[in-house]
């Protein structure tokens, strides 16, 4: 019996980052982590008079805290325009594209957003860098963190579907040959850079 895939693997996950100054989407090369982090909410009270067990409903959501990490390469631009960026706390957006797919997200610049390829899972959000020290220890390489303020929530892009899962509770649904041959295409006005910023 044939063995069958399962999962998706976090080997051949890419990262871009879209800067504020620069026109197009970068790719951030050999990242060694992102954490997202666990968006937290206020507690609206909904316990009446005569209930016996207290009751209540998620309020506002307050998005997290969360960090990339890389070992410092200076032949590498895009480790370089990294900590530039986060040293003066730059608004971004950021873009991570699982390894299910080979096409590369895009800017929209109508929508002024990073926007998925139909063929490709992933999530995207934006977000307030800050430059963290560095460390340094023995028998090792030098290692940065970027810690980021998400200022939205995760919107997430999953493959096959057209539509986007942010929290606004529309059911997803799959997409028509049609609708998967225009977005693998990307939008008009739509450009990723892989290369040095």
């Amino acid at each position: 019996m044939a063995n069958v895939k399962k999962g998706i693997l976090t080997q051949g996950t890419e990262m871009y980052i879209k800067y504020p100054a620069l026109a197009g989407v970068f790719q951030l090369h050999c990242a060694k982590s992102i954490e997202i982090g666990d968006d937290s909410f206020t507690e609206i009270d909904t316990t009446c008079l005569d209930d016996i067990v207290a009751t209540s409903r998620y309020g506002l959501r307050t998005p997290a805290e969360g960090s990339i990490s890389i070992e410092l390469d200076t032949e590498n631009g895009s480790h370089i325009q990294l900590l530039y960026e986060a040293d003066n706390e730059a608004e971004v957006e950021i873009a991570v594209a699982y390894s299910d797919g080979t096409d590369k997200p895009t800017w929209d610049d109508t929508k002024k957003e990073i926007v998925f390829p139909n063929n490709r899972s992933g999530i995207t959000f934006q977000a307030i860098l800050n430059l963290k020290s560095p460390t340094i220890e023995p028998n090792s390489v030098i290692k940065e963190t970027v810690s980021f303020k998400r200022q939205t929530t995760v919107k997430r892009y999953i493959k096959g579907f057209n539509t986007i899962l942010d929290g606004t509770n529309t059911e997803p649904q799959k997409t028509t040959a049609s609708t998967a041959s225009t977005a693998s295409t990307g939008s008009t006005g739509s450009t990723t850079t892989t290369g040095k910023p």
